[in-house]
C-alpha cells in the first residue's frame, strides 16, 4: 500500500512498516531522528474457515439476528466495512444493518426466519430462507396492516477469512406486499372461452 498513512504516523510501504522518522531521515539526510531498523510488516490474517464452519456461522447469525434480535452478532460475523446490497431497503454498513434489523423487529415483533439451505463454494456462501411475521408497526414507509406474510429469499455472502465482506440479498417483496394488503393481489389470468 504505497503512500498510505495510517494512525500514529505509520506508513505501510513495500511490505515494511516504517515510521515518519525513518522516512524523513531517508528523504532528508542529517534529519535528527534515530531511525529504527525496518521490520517486516505484520499481516493480521483472519482465520480461514472451513466450509462447514462458514455454513454453521451463517445459520447461527441468521437465527441470532432475525429470530432473537441480537444485532451484536453482526460484529462477530461481518467486517466493519461490509457492503450490503438490498434492492428494496438500502443498507449502509454494519451500523445500517443493525438499524434495519431493529426497525424490522419493532414493526414485526413475531418476525421469524427459517434457513432452509446453505451452500458454500470457495469464499462464497448462498443461503435460501423464508421469513414471515405479522405487521404491527410502520417499517421504512410501509404502513402497519395487522396482516401476516411469509416470503422467500436468497442471500449470497462473500467472505474474507472468518468475516463477511459483501452481501447480496434478494427476496419476494411483491408477494410480501400483496399478503400484507399494501398492494392488490394480481388478477388471475383469464382463459379463452
Amino acid at each position: 500500500m504505497p503512500g498510505w498513512a495510517g494512525p500514529l504516523g505509520l506508513i505501510a510501504s513495500a511490505g515494511y512498516l516504517l515510521n515518519q522518522g525513518d522516512i524523513l531521515a531517508t528523504a532528508m539526510p542529517g534529519f535528527p531522528v534515530g531511525a529504527q531498523p525496518h521490520q517486516p510488516m505484520q499481516h493480521k490474517r483472519r482465520h480461514d474457515m472451513r466450509t462447514d464452519e462458514r455454513k454453521g456461522l451463517v445459520r447461527r447469525f441468521n437465527d441470532e439476528l432475525w429470530n432473537k434480535g441480537n444485532v451484536d452478532v453482526l460484529d462477530e460475523a461481518f467486517a466493519a466495512h461490509c457492503s450490503f446490497h438490498d434492492p428494496t431497503f438500502p443498507t449502509d454498513g454494519v451500523t445500517g444493518m443493525k438499524e434495519k434489523a431493529r426497525e424490522l423487529r419493532q414493526a414485526i415483533p413475531d418476525l421469524h426466519l427459517d434457513v432452509h439451505d446453505v451452500l458454500a463454494d470457495g469464499d462464497l456462501t448462498a443461503t435460501r430462507w423464508t421469513m414471515g411475521g405479522t405487521s404491527h408497526g410502520e417499517f421504512r414507509g410501509l404502513p402497519a396492516t395487522g396482516a401476516t406474510y411469509v416470503m422467500t429469499g436468497m442471500t449470497i455472502d462473500k467472505w474474507d477469512g472468518d468475516r463477511v465482506v459483501e452481501e447480496w440479498t434478494n427476496y419476494d417483496m411483491l408477494g410480501g406486499l400483496q399478503q400484507l394488503g399494501i398492494i392488490p393481489e394480481m388478477a388471475p389470468p383469464q382463459t379463452a372461452g
